[in-house]
């Protein structure tokens, strides 16, 4: 079972980071962020609206609507950091020989009753990017959220 992110308070906040490695290329992992047909695998209500520092994700909120994420850096094939809902979140790809490793890290400026699901969430969907890498598909993502919420739970608890 891997591990929770590392989490540092950070004032009022905390910053998150995680990092993942996956037995892939960094173009292949680099689509799960950035192509549509891919990202909607993995984390169905985010879209990329313009691939570019300035560009935006798109974040579908159902009956609320759509709400744009900035993105603050972009640098293709490497590195995307981007508005979340006030708080950042940050990817950054760096190729290790034989595979790749996905650096994770979100900078949480207030703790809210949502960042626990937040990171939980997003624990969840790094572990998913890997099993559509492998060719598989999650069998029981909200069972694996729900392990993972109990487990962040605790550690934000403890800080």
């Amino acid at each position: 079972m891997a591990e929770i992110a590392e989490l540092n308070r950070n004032g009022e906040g905390l910053t998150a980071y995680r990092e993942v490695r996956y037995p892939h290329g960094k173009a292949e992992v680099w689509t799960y962020l950035t192509d549509n047909d891919r990202l909607s695998r993995w984390f169905d209500e985010l879209r990329m609206g313009e691939a570019a520092e300035g560009g935006h994700y798109l974040f579908d909120m159902g009956e609320h609507g759509i709400e744009k994420l900035e993105i603050f850096r972009f640098e293709s094939g490497e590195t995307v950091e981007f508005d979340w809902f006030g708080d950042v979140v940050r990817f950054d790809l760096v190729s290790d020989g034989t595979g790749t490793v996905l650096a994770f890290k979100e900078t949480v400026n207030q703790l809210t009753g949502q960042t626990v699901k937040d990171l939980a969430g997003w624990h969840v969907c790094l572990d998913v990017i890997g099993i559509l890498l492998d060719g598989g598909q999650p069998e029981n993502r909200h069972a694996d959220w729900e392990k993972w919420h109990d487990a962040y739970s605790l550690a934000v608890g403890n800080l």
